[in-house]
């Protein structure tokens, strides 16, 4: 009945994958940082829940507006904190 998950290798690593969520785990990959960042992941059509377990993360958000400006919102994440996008 009690399942348990634990991913301690560097990248995404999904868990339980169903029909409208999943529950992953992303530990640190390379161009993920902010000194060396080269890609930001979209999601159009859904929401995604973050929660720092340890270390150090911010969290970048951009929302493109109707004429196309971008808008960008960042946070120092917090351990044990929910942020949800």
């Amino acid at each position: 009945m009690i399942e348990q998950y634990f991913y301690d290798d560097k990248g995404y690593n999904p868990y339980l994958i169903q029909d409208n969520w999943q529950v992953a785990q992303l530990n640190y990959v390379e161009k993920h940082g902010l000194d060396d960042m080269d890609s930001i992941e979209v999601h159009k059509e859904t929401d995604e829940v973050f929660i720092l377990l340890k270390g150090r993360a911010v969290l970048i958000a951009v929302n493109v507006e109707k004429d196309k400006s971008l808008f960008y919102e960042a946070v120092n994440m917090q351990q044990g904190v929910s942020y949800n996008i």
